[in-house]
This record gives structure tokens, sequence and C-alpha cells, in this order.
């Protein structure tokens, strides 16, 4: 006996502030997975912005050297030159920008999956220990 208290009131104790310490863990640890989410979210579209930027520097090169090649030919730039190559160009750049869109979007769904999967689990863990923790919490005090 300490301070007129039994031990194991005071293992209950010990066990029940175990369990509350466990269980606020567990909601950094949420909190945590959340936080590095919305970073590879954030990163990930940063990287979209680089790839757009990369694709229209690789279009702007390309119809800089279409021009180019129709200068050369002794035909005026920008009038009916090619018309149905620079069109095509237009085409090709739009697919490649909804490609990279398409795969800016498939990322963050997988960013999401794997977040609602972590803490999924992490939800269940919480709540395994949490009753265990409760039920060690009254034994240890039924037993003492």
């Amino acid at each position: 006996m300490f301070l007129g208290i039994a031990a194991s009131t005071w293992l209950a104790a010990g066990v029940g502030i175990t369990t509350a310490l466990s269980l606020i863990g567990s909601y950094n640890q949420s909190r945590m997975l959340r936080r590095a989410a919305k970073a590879d979210k954030r990163q990930r579209e940063v990287k979209k912005i680089k790839d757009v930027i990369d694709l229209n520097k690789r279009f702007a090169a390309i119809m800089s050297e279409q021009d180019a090649i129709a200068g050369a030919r002794g035909i005026a730039m920008n009038i009916n030159t090619d018309r149905t190559l620079k069109e095509q160009n237009i085409k090709d750049m739009a697919d490649a920008e909804y490609w990279v869109q398409k795969g800016v979007e498939l990322d963050l769904d997988a960013i999401d999956f794997r977040l609602g999967a972590a803490l999924t689990n992490e939800s269940f863990n919480r709540g395994v220990n949490l009753f265990t923790g409760i039920y060690n919490t009254f034994d240890t005090y039924r037993k003492g």
C-alpha cells in the first residue's frame, strides 16, 4: 500500500494512463499520415506544373522550327503555311497535356487510396488498443 491505496489500484491507473497515451499517439499518427498525403499531393501538383512547362517549351521549339523551315523554303510564315502540320502539332500538344493531367489524377487517386487504407488500419488498431486497455485496466483493478 502506498498513500493508503492498494498496489492493484496504482497498477490499474498505470494501465489506464498507458492506454490514454497510446490513444493520443494513435491520433498523432493519423494526423501525420494526413500531412504526408497532403505533402505528396502538393509535390505531385508541382511536378505537373513542371511537366506542362517542359511540354510548352518543346511545343514552342517545334513550332519555331517549322516556321524556320517554311521561311527557308521562301514561304511567308503563318499564312496558310503547312496549316495541317501546325494543327496536328496543336492536337498533339493537347493530347500530351491531357495525358499529363490524367497521370496527375491517377497519382492523386493512388495517394488518396493509400491514405484511406492507412487511416483505416490506424483506426482499427486504435479501437483494438482502446478496448484492450480498458479491459486490462478493469481486469487489473478487479483482480487486485
